[in-house]
């Protein structure tokens, strides 16, 4: 960034390809992508897993990213990487519990993951639906009525449980086109159902559920 175009991320003036505004241009029609339009950006590396191999290769120092972040992402962050490193450097398997992870991916990042540090895979790097923050990942739909939705839970959703005044969103599932703006609003009431199933009811007007399928998360 600093030798193509004087800015220096050191700085946060980052300036390389990937914090650069894009337009989506398909069979010659540019598409509208409101805020999103920032298509290169990767998520936030992720390494807690790896840091017994980083430490046993004689890694001596680790940057943690931090520019524009908040003080529960520094303090998260930080706790949990200098427990890692200490776990390695005493020779002790890592201890992060599926809390704590759950922890980190609600503070704000543009979705986490060990990326290069685990291999090469281009496609894990840039989430090309939404390049921003998503937080946790609650469950797939598996019922939509006319003014309620129904979930299967994901085993992490037990870590952070949905409450009235949550805010949700609706990804459209992989076989889906997710051109359309999102869907999601804040949760009225969460009803547990016999089969673990939880039945989701919004505000009043808050939901197109005809824009919501069977599938999606």
């Amino acid at each position: 960034s600093e030798a193509w175009g004087g800015r220096s991320a050191n700085r946060g003036q980052c300036a390389q390809a990937c914090r650069l505004p894009y337009d989506l241009i398909v069979d010659d029609e540019r598409k509208p992508l409101g805020d999103a339009r920032y298509l290169l950006s990767p998520g936030d590396l992720y390494a807690l897993q790896q840091m017994p191999e980083i430490v046993r290769i004689g890694v001596h120092a680790l940057k943690i990213e931090g520019r524009y972040k908040d003080a529960d992402y520094v303090a998260l962050t930080t706790a949990a990487y200098r427990q890692a490193v200490d776990e390695a450097w005493a020779g002790l398997p890592l201890s992060i519990t599926p809390r704590q992870e759950v922890q980190l991916e609600q503070v704000y990042s543009r979705g986490l993951g060990p990326y290069f540090v685990a291999g090469t895979d281009h496609q894990a790097v840039v989430r090309g639906r939404s390049p921003r923050h998503r937080g946790v990942l609650m469950g797939r739909v598996t019922r939509v009525l006319a003014d309620r939705v129904w979930l299967v839970p994901e085993a992490s959703a037990a870590d952070a449980p949905l409450k009235p005044g949550d805010g949700v969103v609706f990804d459209a599932a992989d076989w889906r086109s997710p051109e359309e703006p999102e869907e999601g609003g804040r949760v009225y009431h969460v009803t547990p159902q016999l089969n673990g199933a939880l039945e989701l009811t919004f505000g009043n007007g808050a939901i197109n559920f005809a824009r919501i399928r069977p599938g999606d998360l």
